[in-house]
């Protein structure tokens, strides 16, 4: 049994009730709330390199109090009258800071986090304010003046102010990323492949067949501390890092306990209330659902091969089911035993509906709770608790979508309308406990499960003008989807003062991702004026019968590292890090999929069906029944007979990632400072697919050397410049190497996987000024250049374009140019002090060269056609706006934030026109009231402008369209309490 094995089964169904009684026990053991003073807590970090400073001397002006920050850092202080107060920080060798403006409360607890400059950067003491202190030091002096890599971040106090509600919105905020499909990060131009998804520093597995990179809808934003994204590489990291990497920072050590409920909900002008949204027939619109109650494979027909014999001959007449008239008993017993079997597969499968039906759309809902802690005397130690749970349901529907294709000189193949419902759930929680084993010496555990329901019903009808049926095509589909996540962690801090600050980080985390789609049913056919349905042919989108496939995919990831960190002072008195890691991560896939299709045992799909979808498979159709013919023959027939002929796939693999390094990051002289290293990797990716009877396979095995080195000039104490250069990775997934054929939901095309994917390979080199020019603001440029050979490109096969896999191109190159700005606007007007602003922008180029079989097709369809096309997934430019009155005085903050973001390629047609997708503008307002002490009121309205998401044949936005339609206005209100 596999490591991983012994924690699959029973725990996510016990959970959250566990985690909550864990809260409620934890709650009943803790000191009163209402108190006469309050407290002061937080975090001191050096100013130079980001690390917690010990020996730090807090104090409160006009008292006696006094408390030092521990090996990690932190401190608490009790017993802090309330009111307006002024704490000072001091220690030998740094430069005093004095924080104004502390505001204690009775009975709560003040957190001040914070940094202290080292005498090189600034000998007086200097006075700001908490917010300043805090904001700058964490948000901006931890993350980015000293990262020894290009960072950026976004802490949770910008979340609401953002109007982000999950991983994927938050990192949709930062400079030069963009995401696709409300999942998946594309950094710098690159698409999710190339991209790194960690939590906590740990691999993140993908829950999804057709993406490597994570769902990041996956992870709510109530449960994320800050998220982090690396765009240059150093050896700590994973060599898979190319566009950039994103560490998902969980909320951890509480500086004070507190308690925190919050409800929603939201109006959608588009589908809330109407009483024509789509559904399954036996799923439920209703307020609380979690879903359909759907069964996977049942174990008779698990076997690939139960319905073999079936699948090859459904057709009237088969031998197998046909007894002659001059049979034996024991003849006719054995062939009446066989049909048998066959109804008892078809009775195991059971009947269903194909077609949504219409029902009325609540509201969209979430309840959120959050509580922390923490306690000061467990074994004379400190215990720091954090636990989370949420509840999100929302719907989304359109009715006037337009799903058209066309043939690779424009001529229209199919011009379609489509009607969309979708009712999506999500519902998870998290616990974060930390422990002080000793002075310097921490542990943590982390819980993480999430589980994101949606169940979505579809109607398309149009006509195929030079298809061999003038009736209109008619396409229901009834799809549901469950994706989970669960993690557990297990981290160590330990600083060992013996020597000489050496200090030693290590992670155990598995993580374990399923996407389950159960019964995704297809009913595509041709509907005639007295409404009978007609099946079958080669015009008709696969799969052409009616049909029902069930998916499961699971992956799982064991990963392990180890850091350790050496500080040193060397000549001039200058400091430095040594820094050497081994880094493992093994990753586990299996996926299954089965389809089953119907046909009329009796010829009489031949001549079509009558009535409606959701009749066409009922219980009293799934038996066989005698029917007498010439010479004394008996035929038994199927009203609905059951093959598998369409779909019959099973794959997966294993991948393990080895790796260790060695970096220094040194001060060499007053003003600048060298990082540098190695990182050796070595990749086992061995996979293995079925195909019908089929069984294929692939293995990589390869080690690579990945060397990174770096400067930083600090041009002033609050203005750095930076160069990087670094060699890098991308791996084909489990998916795109796996020789499978699936149906995507997304295209309405089959997708190939390609065993013979090779690893790509790239160079990386980045320059960036910045300047930080007062707390909480920043100014910064970026360049940036990547040489990619063997890129791996998503592209269509054939001359239809109804087939698409992923090829390794010979090369690629992709450059741009990075601007952010964030500033208080008092710098214009003093006024305006109350008033913040931020734009970031990217502008990104990439060309992919096209073989001279590609331009010469494409240029007989258009002869302007250039000789190199934009990567998969990349946007030429990326905005960023946002603006905020933050009437701290009244309690009033109001936030208005934009995104533009420019059409990418969708899919690339060596034999055609690609397929770009034109991302929608997007305008949201955020408006929060603090009402008292406790309680706030949030206002939210998103996609203001509610534009048309498109996608077309070329990249301009009016060519000929392949998909489009709009997503609604969505007006929201909360309350939260915090206690």
């Amino acid at each position: 049994m596999r490591a991983a094995d012994v924690m699959r089964t029973g725990f996510p169904r016990s959970w959250a009730l566990a985690v909550l009684a864990f809260v409620v026990g934890l709650a009943g053991v803790l000191p009163g709330w209402a108190q006469e003073t309050g407290s002061v807590a937080g975090t001191l970090i050096e100013g130079w390199d980001g690390r917690p400073l010990a020996g730090v001397t807090v104090t409160v002006r006009g008292t006696t109090l006094a408390t030092v920050t521990d090996g990690q850092g932190r401190y608490q202080l009790g017993g802090v009258p309330p009111g307006e107060q002024v704490v000072r920080f001091s220690r030998p060798g740094y430069a005093t800071a004095v924080v104004t403006e502390v505001r204690v409360l009775p009975g709560q607890t003040t957190a001040v986090n914070g940094s202290l400059r080292p005498e090189f950067y600034e000998m007086e003491e200097y006075e700001i304010t908490a917010e300043e202190f805090e904001e700058q030091a964490v948000q901006l002096l931890q993350e980015r003046q000293q990262s020894s890599a290009l960072l950026d971040s976004i802490g949770s106090d910008a979340f609401a102010r953002l109007g982000v509600s999950d991983a994927a919105g938050i990192v949709g905020k930062v400079t030069g990323a963009s995401v696709v499909d409300g999942k998946f990060a594309v950094i710098r131009g690159l698409s999710d492949r190339y991209t790194a998804a960690t939590l906590n520093g740990a691999e993140i597995p993908s829950a999804d067949p057709y993406r490597k990179s994570a769902q990041l809808d996956l992870f709510p934003a109530s449960q994320i501390e800050r998220m982090v994204v690396a765009k240059t590489f150093t050896p700590d990291q994973p060599g898979s890092f190319t566009g950039g990497s994103v560490n998902i920072i969980t909320r951890s050590f509480p500086e004070r306990t507190f308690g925190k409920v919050s409800a929603g909900v939201e109006f959608n002008t588009q589908t809330s209330l109407n009483d024509a949204f789509l559904v399954a027939p036996e799923a439920s619109a209703s307020w609380y659902s979690l879903g359909r109650d759907l069964r996977g494979v049942p174990a008779a027909l698990r076997d690939p091969d139960s319905l073999r014999i079936a699948g090859q001959q459904p057709r009237a007449n088969d031998p197998a089911r046909r007894i002659p008239g001059n049979a034996t008993p024991e003849q006719a017993q054995r062939i009446t035993d066989g049909a048998r079997e066959l109804e008892s597969y078809q009775r195991a499968l059971g009947p269903a509906g194909f077609a949504g039906v219409r029902d009325r759309a609540p509201l969209n809902h979430d309840y959120d709770f959050e509580f922390g802690t923490v306690l000061t005397n467990v074994f004379r130690r400190r215990l720091g608790v954090f636990a989370a749970m949420t509840y999100d349901r929302g719907f989304e529907f359109y009715e006037d979508g337009i799903n058209n294709r066309y043939f690779a000189d424009g001529r229209p193949r199919f011009l379609g309308r489509e009607a969309r419902g979708r009712m999506r759930t999500e519902v998870g929680g998290g616990a974060n406990i930390a422990y002080e084993l000793a002075p310097a010496h921490q542990v943590k555990f982390n819980l993480l499960f999430n589980r994101n329901i949606e169940d979505e019903a579809r109607f398309v009808t149009g006509l195929l003008p030079e298809g061999d049926s003038q009736d209109p095509l008619v396409m229901h589909q009834l799809h549901y989807t469950e994706r989970q996540i669960q993690a557990y962690q297990l981290a160590g801090e330990h600083e060992i003062t013996a020597l000489d600050g050496n200090r030693v980080d290590w992670l155990a985390s598995y993580v374990a991702t399923t996407q389950e789609e159960p019964d995704y049913r297809f009913f595509h056919g041709f509907l005639n004026e007295a409404g009978r349905y007609g099946f079958g042919g080669n015009t008709l989108p696969q799969p052409n019968l009616p049909s029902r496939t069930f998916r499961e995919l699971k992956e799982e990831n064991l990963t392990f590292r180890l850091d350790d960190t050496q500080p040193f002072t060397w000549w001039r008195g200058l400091e430095g890090r040594v820094r050497l890691g081994y880094y493992r991560s093994q990753s586990w896939r299996d996926g299954y999929e089965r389809t089953f299709s119907y046909v009329g045992d009796r010829g009489s799909d031949a001549n079509g069906f009558l009535g409606s979808p959701n009749d066409y498979l009922r219980d009293d159709n799934l038996g066989f029944r005698p029917v007498p013919q010439a010479g004394g023959a008996t035929q038994l027939f199927f009203d609905r007979l059951i093959t598998d002929a369409f779909g019959n796939n099973q794959g997966g693999g294993t991948n393990t990632v080895n790796a260790g390094y060695a970096m220094i990051d040194a001060q060499v002289w007053d003003r600048w400072r060298l990082i540098g290293g190695l990182r050796y990797e070595t990749t086992l990716l061995d996979v293995s697919g079925r195909v019908g009877t089929n069984v294929v396979g692939n293995i990589i095995d390869e080690g690579h050397l990945l060397p990174a080195v770096g400067a930083v000039f600090a041009i002033r104490t609050n203005m750095n410049l930076r160069v990087h250069f670094a060699q890098t990775i991308a791996r084909p997934s489990f998916r795109e190497i796996t020789p499978t054929r699936n149906y995507d939901v997304t295209t309405d095309d089959l997708f190939l996987g390609n065993p013979f994917l090779e690893i790509s390979n790239v160079d990386n080199y980045d320059l960036r000024w910045e300047w930080f020019r007062r707390p909480g603001e920043v100014l910064s440029v970026s360049l940036f250049y990547k040489d990619i050979g063997r890129p791996i490109e998503l592209e269509y096969t054939d001359q239809q374009a109804n087939i698409s896999i992923f090829r390794n191109r010979d090369a690629a190159k992709l450059y741009g140019v990075e601007f952010e700005a964030r500033s208080r606007l008092d710098t214009l007007w003093p006024t305006l002090e109350d008033l913040s602003a931020g734009v970031n922008f990217a502008y990104i180029v990439s060309e992919v060269p096209l073989t001279p079989v590609e331009l010469a097709t494409k240029r007989q369809l258009d002869p302007s056609v250039g000789p190199t096309r934009p990567l998969y997934d990349q946007s030429p430019y990326i905005l960023n706006l946002d603006l905020s009155w933050d009437a701290e005085r009244w309690g009033t903050l109001v936030s208005v934030a934009a995104n533009l973001t420019g059409e990418r390629l969708f899919i690339a047609n060596p034999l055609g026109v690609d397929i770009y997708e034109h991302p929608p503008v997007s305008l949201d307002l955020v408006i929060q009231q603090r009402l008292g002490e406790r309680w706030q009121l949030k206002f939210t309205a998103k996609n203001l402008l509610d534009p048309e998401y498109r996608r077309t044949y070329g990249p301009e936005s009016d060519g000929l369209r392949f998909t489009s339609h709009r997503r609604g206005r969505v007006f929201g209100l909360s309350l939260s309490a915090e206690f």
